[in-house]
């Protein structure tokens, strides 16, 4: 699945894009790494939830969050266990 960082603008986000397993597992190792530890990125505090189709880019896009942190980015899809 594809990931992407939250940025100003749809053409900054999609310049981050990583390829990654829909696993809850590999979505906070790559959080982990993009914020080079200076994040505590505990997974019980990650969420994806449906965000909505964007026909710009033809995305089922999910948003992820992290509490006390906000809005981390969006997938391309879910993000299974």
């Amino acid at each position: 699945m594809k990931l992407r960082e939250h940025r100003g603008s749809l053409i900054d986000s999609m310049k981050t894009i990583v390829v990654i397993e829909p696993t809850m597992t590999a979505l906070v190792d790559a959080i982990q790494k993009r914020l080079l530890n200076s994040w505590n990125v505990e997974k019980e505090k990650v969420h994806v939830t449906l965000y909505g189709f964007d026909e710009r880019i033809n995305w089922n896009t999910h948003i992820v969050t992290i509490d006390s942190y906000g809005v981390y980015g969006f997938t391309d899809g879910p993000i299974s266990e």
